[in-house]
C-alpha cells in the first residue's frame, strides 16, 4: 500500500459522503474476487453487498507489469476522481474524494523509464501517455488509486483506475469498471480494495455466499 500520492492539480479540497453513511464508505477493504463462470469479471463485496464489475483482459496478476493486461492483486485505495457530467452520472456527484472536472490537458504518464512514469501529466506532453477526458462515456467518473505511487516500480503497471464499464462488461487493460448505473446509484466502493485475496471468515461466522446485484 502506498504512503503518499501525487496530486492531481486543481482538486477540490473539500469532500462529500456517500454510499448512505455520513461518514462515507468504511475503512474495511471491499474485497474482489473472480466472479465464477465469467472470466472478463469480479465480484466486488462492501458494506453487506455485491456487485459485479469488469476485470483486465488477463484476469488477476500477482506481478503486475506494464502492458500486460492484467488487474494487480493488491491492496489499493482510491485517492481523488476527475469527473464528465453526463446523463449517466451527475455533474456534481457526491464522492468522499477529492475532485474536479475533468480537462483535455489532463493525461496520465504510461512510459516506463521516464520520470513521470504512472504520474499525472498535463497535455500536450512529449511521453507515451493515456489522455483523461476521452471520447467514449469510459471515463466520465474516473477515480485515481494509490496502485504503484510510491515507491513508483518501472514497469509495474500504471493508470490503474476505478472507471465506468462498457455496456458488455468486455474486459479493461487492469483497471477496475462498473456499470454506469452503479455509479449513478452511488454503489461503487470508495474505500480501501483487496483484489485477489480472500478474506478469512471471522471464528464462528456463518459464511452464506453474496447476493449479486445485476446492474
Amino acid at each position: 500500500m502506498c504512503d503518499r500520492f501525487a496530486p492531481v492539480p486543481g482538486l477540490a479540497r473539500r469532500a462529500v459522503a456517500t454510499g448512505g453513511r455520513r461518514t462515507g464508505w468504511p475503512r474495511r477493504p471491499a474485497l474482489v474476487m473472480p466472479r465464477p463462470g465469467h472470466p472478463a469479471e469480479v465480484l466486488v463485496t462492501a458494506a453487506g453487498r455485491t456487485i459485479r464489475a469488469a476485470m483486465g483482459r488477463s484476469a488477476v496478476a500477482t506481478f503486475k507489469r506494464e502492458g500486460d493486461g492484467a488487474t494487480p492483486r493488491c491492496r489499493m485505495v482510491p485517492r481523488a476522481a476527475l469527473v464528465r457530467g453526463r446523463p449517466a452520472v451527475p455533474a456534481r456527484p457526491p464522492l468522499p474524494l477529492p475532485w474536479r472536472p475533468v480537462r483535455a490537458a489532463d493525461g496520465w504518464c504510461d512510459a516506463p523509464g521516464h520520470g513521470l512514469y504512472n504520474r499525472y501529466v498535463k497535455r500536450p506532453a512529449s511521453m507515451s501517455h493515456e489522455a483523461l477526458a476521452r471520447g467514449d462515456a469510459l471515463y466520465d467518473v474516473v477515480v485515481i488509486t494509490d496502485h504503484n505511487q510510491s515507491p513508483r516500480v518501472q514497469r509495474g503497471g500504471s493508470a490503474i483506475f476505478l472507471h465506468i464499464a462498457r455496456p458488455a462488461m468486455t474486459p479493461t487493460e487492469g483497471c477496475l469498471a462498473f456499470p454506469a448505473a452503479a455509479w449513478h446509484r452511488a454503489m461503487v466502493p470508495l474505500g480501501p480494495y483487496l483484489i485477489g485475496v480472500p478474506q478469512r471468515p471471522a471464528a464462528g461466522a456463518r459464511g452464506r455466499p453474496p447476493r449479486v446485484r445485476h446492474r
